[in-house]
């Protein structure tokens, strides 16, 4: 719970949330090894030492997404031989931009990595582990997206323990897979 109010003042300034979550897979992997820091510390450390990567890649993401919705509303407009090409191109540009959200953060904080190479990773890993790439995804989206199948009543009521578990229960799960999903990528050069 502490973690999760943490990640949330760390978002506070918006553009900082990509440090945010860096700061949060760090703090997350020491607990699941059994490290004892204090966590307000170790967050905090965390996030000084990632900031510049973590708003560089929060900028990456969001922009690239961004981009990628406009052209994807304009496919409309095209001829309709050709939509289900770009249907495809597009869908695949955000796998690999949801890709570059999952594992860039773990990559800059866990093994030290410069930008361009967390990128790299990020983008390899994600074709390479797909299967991993899709638990993570689900881990990650399924507690949020359940809110808008519900009914009002209900949602209201679970968005407090959301915002108080959502972001650090998924987290804290995310650190075992991708200790999982890493041992394959061990012998790599930048990983």
């Amino acid at each position: 719970m502490c973690l999760n109010i943490l990640f949330l003042l760390g978002c506070a300034p918006l553009l900082t949330v990509g440090a945010s979550v860096c700061a949060l897979y760090g703090v997350l992997r020491e607990i699941s090894e059994g490290k004892n820091r204090k966590l307000v510390a170790a967050f905090f450390g965390y996030y000084r030492s990632c900031l510049k990567k973590g708003v560089l890649l929060e900028l990456g993401v969001v922009s690239t997404a961004l981009v990628m919705w406009w052209g994807y509303q304009g496919i409309s407009f095209m001829d309709p031989g050709v939509q289900p090409f770009f249907r495809v191109v597009y869908v695949t540009g955000f796998i690999v931009v949801t890709g570059l959200a999952i594992w860039s953060p773990s990559l800059l904080v866990w093994f030290g990595s410069e930008f361009k190479e967390a990128v790299k990773n990020a983008v390899y890993i994600t074709a390479g582990s797909f299967h991993w790439f899709v638990v993570l995804a689900a881990v990650n989206l399924i507690p949020w997206m359940c809110l808008g199948f519900l009914p009002v009543k209900i949602t209201a009521s679970l968005l407090p323990l959301l915002l108080l578990f959502g972001i650090s229960l998924p987290g804290y799960l995310n650190t075992y897979i991708y200790k999982r999903a890493y041992r394959k990528y061990e012998n790599l050069k930048y990983v």
